[in-house]
């Protein structure tokens, strides 16, 4: 048998360790204002440095395997932008935070309930502002612009608006974004939440209807990638996980949850009897074909029929102005490929010079910096975490890899660090001390079983 550490940190969580896991999840709004050292998220984090290296001290435990790519990656930035006090003081904090990830010092649940907590709230709020458009007649500011770091200008005209591209063009179509700084970041910042709550085992009804929240919160962003990222999130769930659990039991099948016979007594139907069958440690069961197609169709009907909903895909697949949302996250970054030559594919180019002009995704900003050497690096932890970690936190991976085709947030800023961290708080949970050991057996679309369940 293959050896698995298992990590049992033994820490115990106070007060101020959930005060910490907030602090942390609001780094993404944080890093846009203004602070006493740099920006809000700087001075977060060095006020937080003594606790978390004091937290590290009395814990004395820290796998040291996946913080590799991390710091490896951290080099790389820092060669690259150039080793000032605050490039090396940011990789800093951004280890040192990944450290005590790692190290199991920062409480995860708190982590995790915070963020969902915050998205959720932020979902909220952005109805507020539709029924204060379009009912009361003005548009509900809910971004501080007067605390705004100096260059965040692009961003002034939506928050204060809700109808002025980050490019400055007036547009037609309302696009309020809650309390963050355009719909994309919204999107960036909630998915990943819906991820957690639908993927995690043991969906309950309260995690179902947050989940729910969450998705009517990036559709009203108008965000083109949150609305075909969350859409594709409940197709995987009502494909794949809805129904979970329910093999042998006699049940009553409501909206993709399962109710013991006991509680409804004459009324139940047997999974078996309905044919659900088994495909490469896969249960593929009537009823989840059957929501899929439920909701494929919900989705045509709102596209037909909610104009908000039908503006935002026609933003993704027809072409505005030259280019849709995906030309335009993408067309900069091609266009900035075609001019490397030599050398300079596998080391990279200097940031100064760049041809490219416009907005880079995290892919091919990371090959233009970095070459294909340092695109590598910045990839390992997200692909070794893909295969190595378990179920939400291998499809969270998935998604990180999927979004950084069309967002460099996965490959820098305070939303890369919080969605490490999540990605660590796996390994901890999952006891994996070295991405070589394979007790955990692949299989498809990151379900995984031991070796030991599989040879019985």
């Amino acid at each position: 048998m293959s050896r698995t550490v298992q990590l049992k940190t033994g820490t115990a969580y106070s007060i101020l360790d959930s005060v910490c896991a907030l602090l942390l999840v609001l780094c993404p709004f944080l890093q846009h204002y203004q602070g006493i050292m740099v920006d809000s998220r700087a001075t977060v984090l060095l006020i937080l440095a003594p606790y978390l290296m004091l937290r590290l001290w009395q814990n004395n435990r820290v796998m040291w395997t996946p913080l590799i790519p991390l710091v490896l990656y951290s080099v790389c930035k820092i060669l690259d932008n150039g080793t000032g006090v605050a490039e090396l003081g940011r990789e800093g904090l951004m280890c040192l935070v990944f450290l005590a990830a790692i190290s199991g010092v920062i409480d995860f649940k708190a982590f995790t309930r915070a963020w969902i907590t915050v998205a959720v709230i932020g979902s909220v709020l952005i109805m507020a502002q539709y029924v204060c458009y379009y009912l009361l007649d003005f548009h509900l500011q809910l971004v501080p612009t007067q605390l705004f770091l100096e260059g965040s200008d692009q961003w002034m005209g939506l928050a204060e608006t809700g109808k002025i591209s980050i490019l400055g063009n007036p547009t037609t179509m309302y696009r309020p974004s809650s309390i963050f700084m355009e719909p994309s970041h919204m999107a960036l910042y909630c998915v990943p939440a819906q991820l957690m709550l639908l993927f995690s085992p043991g969906v309950n009804w309260r995690r179902f209807a947050l989940a729910a929240v969450l998705t009517v919160g990036v559709v009203a962003s108008t965000s083109g990638l949150g609305i075909v990222l969350c859409m594709g999130l409940w197709f995987i769930y009502l494909a794949i996980f809805c129904g979970e659990g329910m093999e042998n039991k006699p049940i009553l099948f409501i909206k993709g949850f399962t109710i013991p016979e006991r509680e409804f007594k004459g009324i139940s139907i047997r999974k078996k009897r309905y044919g659900a069958f088994t495909f490469r440690g896969i249960t593929v069961r009537p009823i989840n074909i059957v929501l899929v197609g439920s909701l494929f169709l919900a989705a045509v009907l709102m596209y037909i029929f909610v104009d908000v909903f039908r503006d935002s895909i026609n933003r993704i697949l027809f072409s505005q102005d030259g280019y849709n949302a995906v030309s335009g996250r993408t067309s900069s970054g091609i266009f900035a490929l075609t001019k490397m030559q030599g050398s300079e594919w596998l080391w990279g180019k200097a940031v100064e010079g760049s041809e490219a002009g416009g907005y880079m995704s995290g892919l091919f900003e990371s090959i233009y910096k970095y070459g294909l050497v340092g695109a590598a690096i910045s990839y390992t932890f997200y692909v070794i975490s893909l295969f190595k970690l378990k179920r939400q936190y291998s499809w969270f991976a998935l998604l990180m890899l999927g979004l950084s085709c069309f967002t460099n947030h996965t490959h820098g800023s305070a939303f890369m660090m919080i969605f490490c961290i999540y990605l660590l708080s796996g390994y901890v949970e999952c006891g994996v001390q070295d991405p070589r050991d394979l007790s955990l057996r692949i299989h498809p679309l990151g379900l995984y079983r031991k070796k030991e369940e599989v040879n019985e």
